[in-house]
């Protein structure tokens, strides 16, 4: 497909996803079962579609990543990929309903990355940008990747390069250059799904981690496809969910389903670990069980570092960067809070709830 509109793509893309996650309070499983398909062609399409008002009754569900420019919100939902401002309702920005956006990454302005996938053909992973800062109509340029459903990405540069972890526990690499698109598998997890995934621009260091609990660290080489591992840390007891890389500090954060987030220098030692993240109370005997990290978040407003954790059980946390302990946000433990988004003035929040779009902004706590 060429330079279709989104009238004309619209009869292709009808097919319809169910829920995303089976969720407990400890633990988080996506749920691709519906976008397993034989891959029987590798297809590049690139399709240009027309930005969509939804009126807010048509979203509900659970969000899969999220991403923040300096004037918007870019949310990949179960039901498409939304721009959320200040100023104006949800714009759908392109319904692509058969395929499922599991990852975004921020480019240059105006340019995302995503991954995903979709059925029959599997893995899909892309660009979306503007021509132009005052236009409605991004363009769309996506390929497949080999069998596999793609969960998280992340930009190389700007805006032509990206990585992306697929379920098999593959990492590709997927370049653009104009209309055309290239992708090689380039690494692989032993573990299957990669759920934990940064990468650092400065560092040029790509963190993942997988089922097993092993965090694996790794560098470019010189010339594109080429990886190398830099170290390998089997230092928590559950699978990964979710990585974080510090250039200020020169470590990278990982949280796991064991309910615990840990520090590594970038030579692979161990600095500190943080435990019983999100820790509550299930039952009337006061039995006390762990939560899974789902997203870690840094932040230096006024010179401070600032660790922030959100949790399969609602809680929103901020780690002591010079100690073993952590601090609770004033949030009720209700839904699981999959992404959140850090600025100067604190977290902020975001979920659909009865159809509608509601933000909750947290203040940062007090400093010691």
């Amino acid at each position: 497909m060429s330079g279709l509109s989104a009238r004309m793509v619209a009869p292709f893309l009808s097919w319809t996803l169910s829920p995303g996650f089976s969720m407990t309070c400890s633990s988080i499983e996506p749920d691709m079962q519906m976008i397993r398909q034989p891959l029987s062609l590798r297809i590049h399409i690139l399709c240009l579609l027309t930005v969509l008002y939804i009126p807010s009754a048509a979203i509900g569900g659970a969000i899969t990543d999220m991403v923040s420019d300096e004037s918007a919100h870019w949310v990949a939902h179960e039901g498409g990929l939304y721009l959320l401002s200040a100023s104006r309702e949800p714009e759908m920005i392109t319904s692509l309903k058969s395929v499922r956006i599991m990852g975004l990454a921020m480019g240059r302005s105006q340019h995302l990355a995503f991954a995903g996938g979709m059925p029959g053909r599997q893995g899909i992973g892309g660009f979306l940008w503007f021509e132009e800062s005052s236009s409605q109509i991004p363009e769309i340029l996506m390929t497949e990747c080999d069998d596999d459903v793609l969960y998280r990405c992340a930009t190389l540069n700007g805006e032509s390069g990206m990585v992306a972890a697929g379920e098999s526990g593959t990492v590709y690499e997927i370049h653009r250059s104009g209309m055309a698109i290239e992708s090689r598998a380039v690494l692989h997890h032993p573990s299957g799904t990669i759920l934990g995934f940064d990468y650092d621009k400065e560092l040029k260091i790509l963190a993942i981690g997988g089922r097993d609990g092993v965090l694996g660290v790794y560098q470019p080489g010189t010339e594109p496809f080429q990886w190398k591992e830099v170290f390998s840390a089997a230092d928590h007891s559950d699978g990964i969910t979710s990585i974080a890389i510090d250039h200020d500090q020169r470590g990278i954060y990982s949280g796991s389903r064991d309910g615990k987030v840990r520090f590594h220098n970038l030579s692979g030692r161990l600095i500190r670990t943080w435990s019983g993240i999100g820790k509550i109370r299930v039952s009337l005997e006061d039995q006390m069980r762990n939560s899974s990290v789902l997203h870690i978040g840094l932040r230096k407003p006024a010179g401070h570092h600032r660790i922030v954790c959100s949790t399969s059980c609602g809680i929103l946390v901020e780690l002591q960067s010079d100690q073993s302990i952590w601090r609770r946000y004033p949030v009720d433990p209700v839904d699981p809070i999959y992404k959140f988004i850090l600025s100067d003035q604190g977290a902020k929040t975001i979920r659909f709830q009865n159809h509608q779009v509601e933000w909750s902004q947290h203040p940062w706590l007090p400093t010691d």
